[in-house]
Order: structure tokens, then sequence, then C-alpha cells
């Protein structure tokens, strides 16, 4: 993908860099933005919901108190023999009774006689009387739940109101539930699908606006006893917002539910909206960056061309610019660039590079074996006589090191020269690594003139600070040892830095057989190649590392006295 990207034209790459961000922010930005809204709406509606609930339940508490207190009248009004007919027939008791349209009918009852009826009753179910007297109460009218009509039989279930009337007598209202229920709902609705009900505390509806399930109802009851308000349900797959609202006065429970997706029924034209807005916004931008693409690439490809026509020899091409920007400054630079490299190449090109090439033959001729040694010598007295021991010691042993390597007249040498060359190489060393270096020279006594091959030490030993204390990062140690066994001498150079893997390993030993398909180490392989030229088979050379334990170089050698 990676790839992909780079391989694409600059106009390409602007338009993506561009468009795919604006795309995902406009993304974003269009969920969040609908997620906070439909939240907000939801959560208003379910605010809206309880406040119907809320109305509904102080319209009932205004209504009943209302009745109540007309009903108080008529008890504290009613004679106790005869005439209690043309007292309901008087105008103060209609004009009492007539704002409660919700009345079906009213009677007066004393112990189980009849004394008045509002509408013609036929045979009241004694039956029934003494439970009446029992639930009614002097001082307070009852409000019974949903039952069948005493007055007037075979009709659909009202609602009982009763008041006692002294020791003897019952006021007995029928109320029409339907006539009290869209009284007191008709004008609280706020959401289209909104359903109110009012049931009694065992969830009887006494009156719904709308059709509800029983099994939904059972939920809501399921909800409503464990002490929920505000509650949500699901049903038939669809999830349901409720607030519940109980009445003190009458122990009836005010419900309001609606679906949750009708809480919000703009939902779907507000995503159709923001989706058309990102379209928009994202196909606006693309248009944008491809013509401010051409803008910036057009130049640039222009300036491409000219490179291409410059590459072909051409230098007499000038490329037109009316820009001031960057890349009209970059074009000012190409034409003036081919103008320089035309003016060079005509006029003083071949002039100068005869001159250089006198110039590098006269210092060819100046920097000898000789002139270094005279100027080292020089730089050396004058680091005496300022005092700088320190300084002076190591371009002593550099003037020493440059000897050795130069000195071609023997190719064995005594192992305490090459010792001697390897403590000079490893001063230098010292003074350019500081502390990161550490180092150890031993020789076992007794071997100090057996002859070796000349400089075999430092290549090994620059390859072990280069490749294993250098690149450690870190106070690394070289040690040099030599001991005899039997009619050899073995020759160890170890140092403790980043060593190297198994592949690496590998790829050293096959170095080591004359094996070309690598560089790393080559100081390592023209060593191993000498010691084969000088001994044939008589000598081995071995390398050991592991990742972070350090690499050991191991020589063996047939000992020789003298070349």
């Amino acid at each position: 993908m990676v790839q992909y990207f780079k391989n694409l034209l600059l106009w390409k790459k602007i338009v993506l860099v561009g468009v795919i961000p604006l795309l995902v922010i406009s993304i974003l930005v269009g969920v969040l933005s609908y997620r906070h809204t439909e939240q907000a709406v939801r959560e208003a509606g379910k605010n809206s919901l309880a406040d119907s609930v809320n109305r509904i339940d102080l319209s009932l508490t205004v209504r009943t108190r209302q009745l109540n207190s007309a009903l108080q009248s008529i008890v504290a009004s009613l004679p106790q023999g005869d005439g209690v007919s043309a007292l309901f027939q008087t105008g103060a008791f209609q004009a009492l009774l007539q704002p409660f349209q919700e009345i079906q009918s009213i009677a007066v009852l004393r112990e189980e006689e009849l004394v008045y009826a509002s509408s013609p009753a036929g045979a009241i179910d004694t039956s029934r009387l003494p439970q009446l007297y029992a639930q009614a109460r002097t001082d307070k009218t009852v409000y019974l739940g949903l039952t069948e009509s005493l007055l007037v039989p075979d009709q659909p279930p009202v609602l009982l109101v009763l008041q006692k009337i002294q020791d003897d007598g019952l006021l007995l209202l029928e109320l029409d539930p339907t006539a009290a229920g869209s009284t007191l709902l008709s004008k609280q609705r706020i959401f289209r699908h909104q359903t109110s009900l009012l049931v009694a505390r065992d969830f009887q509806i006494i009156y719904s606006d709308n059709a509800v399930a029983p099994e939904l109802i059972g939920l809501l009851q399921q909800a409503y006893k464990a002490g929920r308000r505000l509650m949500t349900v699901t049903y038939d797959g669809k999830d349901y917002d409720c607030y519940a609202q109980d009445n003190g006065l009458l122990g009836w429970v005010t419900l309001s539910l609606i679906q949750e997706e009708h809480l919000f029924p703009s939902s779907a034209s507000l995503q159709r909206y923001i989706v058309v807005l990102v379209l928009v916004c994202v196909l606006a931008a693309w248009a944008f960056l491809m013509i401010l693409s051409r803008i910036i690439t057009g130049p640039l490809a222009r300036l491409s061309d000219g490179m291409r026509q410059v590459q072909g020899e051409n230098f007499h091409i000038h490329l037109q610019n009316d820009r001031a920007d960057e890349i009209g400054e970059l074009t000012d630079s190409f034409n003036f660039m081919v103008e320089q490299i035309r003016t060079l190449i005509d006029q003083v090109y071949q002039q100068e590079l005869a001159q250089k090439s006198a110039e590098l033959e006269s210092l060819q001729a100046q920097i000898n074996p000789h002139f270094l040694y005279n100027t080292l010598d020089s730089i050396n007295w004058m680091l005496i006589d300022r005092g700088e021991m320190d300084i002076s010691a190591i371009v002593v042993a550099l003037g020493k090191l440059m000897q050795y390597s130069m000195d071609t007249s023997t190719s064995l040498v005594p192992l305490q020269e090459e010792y001697r060359n390897a403590r000079d190489f490893l001063m230098v060393q010292k003074n350019r690594l500081e502390d990161q270096l550490e180092y150890e020279l031993l020789l076992e006594p007794g071997l100090e003139d057996f002859r070796v091959p000349k400089l075999i030490l430092q290549p090994l030993i620059e390859n072990s600070i280069k490749y294993g204390i250098v690149r450690s990062g870190r106070q690394g140690k070289v040690t040099v040892d030599t001991i005899r066994q039997g009619d050899h001498i073995c020759i160890t150079i170890q140092d403790d830095g980043t060593g190297m893997d198994a592949p690496q390993l590998a790829a050293c030993r096959r170095l080591l057989e004359n094996d070309r398909d690598g560089q790393r180490s080559i100081g390592i392989r023209n060593v191993a190649r000498r010691l084969q030229l000088h001994f044939d088979h008589r000598c081995g050379f071995s390398i050991d590392s592991a990742a972070g334990q350090g690499t050991t170089l191991r020589l063996v050698l047939p000992m020789i006295e003298r070349e």
C-alpha cells in the first residue's frame, strides 16, 4: 500500500491526501452530530412525555376534587325522608352536576331501597349492596374500578363512585369510563403516535385512547412494580418508552407510552440530509483539490520535461515563467542553472579541467613518505615545545604506523614488532574513542622473536573495534593474547562488542573460504588469504561469535625463528 502510494503521481497524492481525511472527518462529524441530535431529541421527548403524564394526573386530581365537592354538597342537602327526587329536579342540583358529562347514572339508596335513580332502573342486585356499603365512607368519596352497572343492566362496565349518607344511606354514581378518560386525555397528547392510559392499581385498564396489547401492559406492570417510573420495555422487537404517575387521590395510575422510533420521527430525513451534506462537501473538496493540484503540478511537469531535455544534453532550453511563488523561483533557478552549465561547457570547462589535473599531479608528487615523516616530525617538536605531550605521543604513534606499513623490505617480521605496531594503532584508536575503548596486549615470554606475516594484527583489531566496540555504543575491550601450542603459535583477538547472530557468522565464515558474495569484514578475508599464501595448509584461521557476546578470532601459525 505504501509503495503504491509512492508510485502515484503528485496530483493524485494531493487529491487523496486532501479528500480521504476530509471524507473521514465529515463522516465522523456527521455521525457524532446525528447521534448527539438524536440523543437530545429523545431526551426532550421523554421529558415531554413525563410532562404530559403530569398534566393528565393534575387534571385528574382537579376533576376528582371538583366532583367530590359536588357530591359533598349533594349529601349535605339530601332530606331524611321523601323529597329526594324533587330535590334532584331543581335547577341548583342540575347546575351542580352539569359540568360532569361523564356521569352516566346517579342513585340514592336507603339500606336496600332505591330512593332515587336518574335513569330508569330495573331490579337491583341486592347481593352487591352489603359490599358497597362496606366500601363507602361518609367523610370521603370512594372510587372503584370498572364493574358491571348496578342501575342499567346489560351495559358496558362503568366506574362506580360511592358516598355514604349518614348511617343507612348511600349515594351512588356510575361514570362512563370513555367519557371520563376522553375528557382527561384528549387535550394532553404531544406526539402523533403517543398512547395514554388510565389504569387501576392492578393495571386494569380504565381508559385508553389507543389499543394496547395485553402483553405490553404486562411488561409495563412488571417495570412499574419494580419501582420504575420512566421505563423502557421491548415488545415484539420494538422499544417503547413509558412514563407512569400514580394518583394518590384515586389510587389510579396514569401511563403514557410511545415507540422510541416515534420520539424522533424526522431521523430518516436528518440522516439523508447529513449524507447529502457529506457528499457535497467531499465532491466540492475533490473539485477544489483537482484544480489546486493541476495549478501546482502543471509547472512542475514543464520543469520535469525541461530537466529531461537537459539530461539529453540540450543546454539551450529556457522555460517561460510568469509565476512569483516557490515554483516560479524554482523555474528561475532551473533557467539560471542551465545557463551556467552552458557557460561552463562553452568557455571554461576544458581549461578548468586541465588546471585541476595539473594541481592534482603536483600534490601527488609532493606527498611521499619522506615528506609525511618530516611533516609529522615537525608537528611533534612543535607539540613538545608547547607541552602537549599526549598529542605528541599520538603523532609519534601515527608516524610509526605509517613507517611500519610503508616498509616493504620484508614480508615476515618478529612478533614483538607486530605487537608494537598493534599497540601504536590501539593508542591512536584510544585517543579517538576515549573511554569507549579499553585494550590489553598479552604475549607469552619467549615468543617475541618468532616471525609472523607483517600487518596481520592491525586489520583484525580494526575489525573488532569497527564492528564490535563502536557499533555497541558502550565501553568495550579488545584483548590480543599469544601463547605457544606445541610447535605452533596461537594468536587470539577477542572483543566484547555487539557480536554476530548465526546468519552473520555464517557469512563471515564463507568469506574465509574466498566466498566473494559480500564485502563486510574484508580485512578478515585478506588476512586469511595472506596466511594461506605464506603457510599453505600449515596455518589455521577460525572465528566464533554470538549476538551481544562479542567476537573471537583465532590464528594458529607455525613457529618460524628466522626468515
